[in-house]
């Protein structure tokens, strides 16, 4: 009897939690996860590509008998504006963040015209990391739309409220990020480099581990496993960021990021359709229901089929980034190399 009483509880349990779901609450991160991932996608390329072709003028500019002397090479990594460039004699190296938006370093010229906002369209990226999350922590725990109020973990006599408990893992997950942008910012100055990537990848197990135990028990067979493949791509970005701090001159490791996040976004979007689509709508391309039998077999054993699916168009969007990327190159002879913070 106790248990059943215990059985009862926690489905209840389950139930507050899920209604406190919606699809735009996986839309949003996914559409987030989504550009951050072809972001680091277009940087990694952009970094790789350019360090190539510095690498390919500087032997074609090599005279056919002796090395180049130093004179004559491109000039090496150099501090400047508070950064360095890139050297042609210098292996890829991956980084925690980059500076710019998908890829894009400022000429010469667009940087006098920047002029004092300069350092700050560098650093998008760590500021997105620390403004967003904070916006984020603001929404979930008091100006939710259409409830206007503080979210108290727990209530008067100090028991933990499940109605909350969604919004305060969300923003467990939006501090961790936050945490992050702030170290990148410190890591220019007074912190290592490599702490970047460290407190990143934290940022991400911090979200898987979040995520895992939000695998509560009571929730559907498809539910769960949906959200199963969800903590794979975000695991996959952990482990890849961790292990880029140690193997920086690795390229397709420094892609490994922005793969899983790009997965994690398109899951994300996977999610909301799937678990809070119209039921009166179609579940593009492939004309399933959107309302679907979260505990039919056959559905959840369709899940690893979708998924997979999903892995091979992450990884068509990324050769497809890097061939553009590749022609453009090819057609820049005179690009200049970028100027890193």
């Amino acid at each position: 009897r106790g248990q059943g009483l215990e059985g009862r509880a926690a489905k209840r349990t389950c139930a507050i939690m899920k209604g406190q779901g919606s699809g735009r609450g996986h839309v949003v991160p996914g559409l987030f996860f989504l550009l951050a991932g072809l972001h680091w996608a277009f940087s990694v390329i952009a970094a790789f590509l350019r360090t190539l072709g510095a690498s390919n003028a500087a032997s074609a500019s090599a005279p056919l008998l002796g090395p180049v002397a130093h004179s004559d090479a491109p000039a090496g990594v150099r501090k400047g504006d508070g950064g360095s460039s890139i050297d042609s004699r210098a292996p890829f190296r991956s980084r925690a963040w980059y500076p710019g938006l998908f890829g894009q370093y400022q000429s010469q010229q667009e940087q006098v015209r920047l002029g004092a906002m300069r350092p700050y369209v560098a650093m998008a990226e760590p500021l997105c990391k620390v403004f967003l999350p904070a916006l984020g922590i603001l929404l979930e725990l008091f100006l939710h739309p259409g409830s206007i109020h503080w979210r108290a973990l727990t209530d008067s006599q100090g028991n933990v409220q499940a109605e909350y408990m969604n919004v305060w893992q969300h923003s467990t997950m939006y501090l961790a990020f936050l945490l992050s942008g702030v170290v990148d910012i410190l890591a220019t100055t007074v912190l290592p480099s490599n702490t970047g990537d460290a407190a990143l990848s934290l940022a991400f197990a911090i979200e898987g581990l979040l995520f895992w135990f939000h695998l509560h028990d009571g929730r559907e067979a498809v539910a769960m496993t949906l959200h199963q493949l969800l903590v794979f791509c975000i695991l996959g970005c952990a482990v890849c960021t961790a292990i880029s701090a140690a193997m920086p001159s690795s390229f397709l490791l420094a892609l490994g990021r922005p793969y899983f996040a790009i997965m994690q976004g398109l899951w994300f979007i996977a999610i909301a359709d799937i678990e809070y689509g119209n039921p009166s709508e179609t579940f593009w391309p492939w004309g399933l229901r959107k309302h679907w039998d979260m505990d039919a077999m056959e559905n959840n054993m369709f899940l690893p089929v979708l998924f997979s699916w999903y892995l091979v168009a992450a990884v068509v969007i990324l050769l497809g980034i890097y061939l553009v990327m590749h022609r453009h190159v090819q057609r820049s002879a005179q690009a200049s190399l970028p100027v890193l913070p």
